[in-house]
């Protein structure tokens, strides 16, 4: 049994590619760092809690925006099934989390909403600095993106609802990013979003 550690720590070094098992640092981590030693790390109960945002009517020209205060949180379990890094929603239920490609990229919630004077009233958010409780060492285009993408039908309307989550990797404790609803006919509502592992 002992003449296994060895060959285990090799294996997980060569796995982490550069990421340690006890703190991960999200800046610069780029999608061949998605690696199942990083996963691992990224197991456990998380509480999600949606941030501020808007919700958007888009008919013809005509654009009407209305604030969003922050909403409820829940208790996500995020778990590795083989190599898949599973997430578990109520709503939603089990949705893989992996890396975006550049066809999803969410426009991210204006300044004035999301508690951000320290950015035009104009300017996009990506991350929600009170909701995480720190101010990350990088921009959001520095870190690790990841996510999903899935259709529901509305229980309320019956049509489909399309989610979007955009994820950052801060570190093995702290991910932000958005959720965008879209509920088709121009109408959608965004979010800045919070997970912190319990």
């Amino acid at each position: 049994m002992n003449k296994l550690i060895p060959v285990f720590a090799i294996a997980f070094s060569a796995l982490s590619g550069g990421v340690t098992a006890q703190e991960i640092n999200g800046c610069g981590l780029s999608e061949a760092d998605f690696t199942p030693a990083l996963k691992k790390q990224m197991e456990g109960q998380w509480t999600i809690h949606l941030g501020p945002g808007e919700r958007t009517a888009k008919v013809g020209t005509t654009v009407t925006s209305l604030p969003l205060p922050d909403g409820n949180s829940e208790i996500v379990p995020i778990l590795l099934d083989e190599d898949r890094l599973i997430a578990h929603f109520s709503l939603l239920g089990d949705q893989e989390l992996a890396p975006l490609g550049e066809d999803i990229k969410l426009e991210g919630v204006r300044g004035e909403l999301a508690r951000r004077p320290d950015v035009a009233a104009n300017a996009r958010v990506m991350l929600d600095h009170a909701g995480l409780g720190q101010v990350p060492a990088c921009d959001p285009g520095d870190m690790l993106r990841i996510g999903f993408r899935r259709s529901l039908k509305s229980v309320s309307t019956g049509k489909e609802n399309e989610f979007t989550y955009e994820i950052y990797l801060l570190n093995e404790n702290l991910m932000g990013g958005m959720v965008k609803v879209d509920e088709g006919g121009g109408v959608y509502a965004q979010r800045l979003i919070s997970l912190k592992k319990e």
